[in-house]
């Protein structure tokens, strides 16, 4: 993904307001390991937006959010058939009733695939490279009462592609998304509500039987506070974000903290 004509790195990605992010090689976010199926709707920040989400937002940010649960009880089933042996399956419920919402959601996508090399590559096997990717999502909401919200978020993607790199060996890629968020939100007064969340995010990329294993995962939280006092708005946010990358040799982990303080006229 290119924004603003800034490499894929440069973008920062929000799934359910947990981060995601690929730290070996190039960087970046790997798109083809997040399911369509499961999302809800996208939105984009063009520009740098580095103040506020980090030095990887130079470009800009995308967030993705996934289905929430609406008044009622909305089941759906989906079925799909293409060429070179290849099925799409996908069923879920969504819906609230009282204080609690609910969106949960299976997919599962089947291909038998076709010879992706040509028999003048040296490498050329002639088995089928096919794939298979299965994806759960989960978002429940409870209202505790009119001022305290808590939410949780889960998101998880496996897949398992096959390539040619050596005409003895069947080769394959394993790719693994998974996120998790949980939010409380308090609206204390009139005047002065919070935020409290905490996120959890692992991508990881293994290829068989070569050796080649990346493992990044990011741990997040974040404490946020806003006075309203008439045409005055301050916030005050805490924030700590933790990342661990294992891509040999590279076995290491780091960590940032920051305090933000703001302030609006309206």
């Amino acid at each position: 993904l290119y924004l603003r004509g800034a490499e894929t790195r440069y973008t920062a990605v929000y799934v359910d307001g947990v981060r995601v992010d690929s730290q070996a090689g190039s960087g970046g976010t790997s798109w083809e390991a997040i399911p369509l199926s499961m999302i809800d709707r996208v939105e984009v920040l063009r520009g740098p937006a580095a103040a506020v989400y980090g030095s990887d937002a130079v470009a800009g940010v995308i967030q993705i959010f996934t289905k929430k649960g609406e008044a009622g009880v909305a089941p759906y089933v989906g079925v799909g058939a293409g060429t070179h042996g290849t099925w799409r399956t996908e069923a879920g419920v969504s819906g609230a009733t009282g204080t609690v919402d609910y969106a949960l959601g299976l997919a599962r996508e089947i291909s038998k695939g076709f010879d992706a090399t040509t028999k003048a590559n040296k490498n050329n096997n002639p088995d089928r490279d096919g794939y298979q990717t299965n994806s759960a999502n989960a978002r429940l909401g409870l209202q505790v009462n009119a001022a305290h919200r808590l939410e949780g978020t889960l998101l998880y993607s496996d897949s398992d592609s096959r390539y040619d790199a050596s005409k003895a060996t069947d080769d394959h890629s394993l790719h693994r998304l998974r996120t998790l968020g949980l939010n409380w939100q308090a609206q204390w007064s009139s005047s002065y509500k919070t935020r409290l969340s905490i996120t959890d995010s692992q991508d990881r990329y293994q290829t068989r039987p070569s050796p080649y294993l990346t493992d990044t995962r990011l741990r997040g939280y974040l404490f946020q506070n806003e006075w309203r006092l008439g045409v005055h708005q301050l916030t005050a946010a805490l924030e700590r974000r933790e990342d661990h990358l294992v891509n040999a040799p590279i076995d290491r982990s780091r960590a940032q903290n920051a305090l933000a303080l703001g302030y609006g006229l309206h």
